[in-house]
């Protein structure tokens, strides 16, 4: 169970039941304002939410990618799963790493140098799934970039 206690207009996280029975004393000694919420769900189910909506997200889409342009081809749904599943791991690992080797192209490049690696991450995961192919560089650029935009509009702000 986590608990969040907000005092004074901070929030501390406790992660022990009994923690804010003995703080909750303490800050009435003190005489300082605060509140206890009670969060019923744990930071693993939370993040385990928010990759099963990012992934159905991600993988909505490669589905509209496919029905647009002939050059973004996904073969199965068990290839697209792959390759939406495979794409959120490299996004995770490779990606930052390759933005911090980056860094002074991007930053000469005011930020346009990063949709280049986005396309690159897409195109690396069509190298590497069967069943999931882009025919071009560019076709992999785009479709980051589409995939960019249509993430950040069904984004959930928590």
């Amino acid at each position: 169970m986590v608990w969040l206690i907000k005092i004074e207009g901070y929030y501390f996280f406790f992660f022990f039941s009994n923690m804010p029975c003995f703080f909750g004393s303490l800050l009435c000694f003190l005489n300082l304002k605060w509140d206890i919420i009670l969060i019923s769900i744990t930071i693993c189910e939370v993040i385990l939410l928010r990759l099963i909506y990012n992934v159905f997200i991600t993988g909505l889409a490669f589905f509209l990618l496919t029905k647009m342009t002939d050059s973004f081809i996904v073969e199965s749904l068990g290839s697209g799963f792959a390759a939406v599943l495979l794409l959120a791991v490299v996004n995770t690992v490779v990606s930052p790493i390759l933005k911090l080797l980056a860094l002074p192209i991007t930053i000469i490049t005011l930020g346009l140098f990063s949709l280049v690696i986005n396309g690159a991450m897409l195109y690396l995961v069509s190298a590497l799934i069967d069943g999931f192919e882009i025919t071009s560089f560019f076709t992999a650029f785009f479709a980051s970039i589409f995939i960019s935009i249509f993430t950040s509009i069904f984004h959930k702000n928590d």
